[in-house]
């Protein structure tokens, strides 16, 4: 319930199932945070992924994009010739504590990701966007289920809360 992380190039559920738990103290990711994701590169293997903030800060720093839903891998095929097309949907809770983004947050970049907020958690954006459904094969939820968000903007910069339908405009 405290302490200090710094940690760069964070993935909760990546090619597999994750959960991160923050109930106190300081947890810095720095380069990227993803929930739910993949790696093309290598084969690939779709992730589960889910943070639950619900106390302390967890602080995507300046040159961070936090993507939530980011599952790329269309099809897989197992060496046993089964294929696959299973996207897990990436979820990021919000209940307490406090979500400082610098830098983008797509909700469903290229599969189903949700950010629920709720009870006394607090998410702020400082000069950048929040996007629902990136692209089209992504989708975004906001819940918003009480707590606070904020999109701050400091002079020569401006943000947006982008929200997507399918085909998305970016897609064409």
């Amino acid at each position: 319930t405290s302490g200090n992380i710094t940690a760069d190039e964070v993935s909760v559920g990546l090619k597999g199932m994750g959960e991160l738990n923050i109930s106190g103290g300081v947890f810095d990711a720095s380069t990227f945070l993803r929930v739910s994701s993949s790696v093309t590169s290598d084969g690939g293997v779709n992730g589960s992924g889910t943070i639950n903030l619900t106390g302390g800060t967890l602080n995507a720093t300046t040159g961070t994009p936090t993507y939530v839903g980011y599952n790329q891998i269309d099809t897989v095929t197992s060496p046993q010739g089964i294929n696959t097309d299973t996207k897990y949907t990436g979820n990021f809770n919000v209940s307490g504590g406090t979500f400082n983004a610098v830098d983008n947050i797509d909700i469903g970049r290229t599969s189903a990701g949700v950010l629920t907020i709720s009870g006394s958690g607090a998410v702020n954006i400082t000069n950048a966007n929040l996007s629902l459904g990136h692209q089209v094969s992504g989708s975004g939820t906001l819940n918003m289920n009480g707590g606070t968000l904020d999109m701050v903007i400091t002079e020569g910069y401006t943000n947006t809360c982008l929200l997507y339908t399918s085909p998305s405009p970016r897609d064409a």
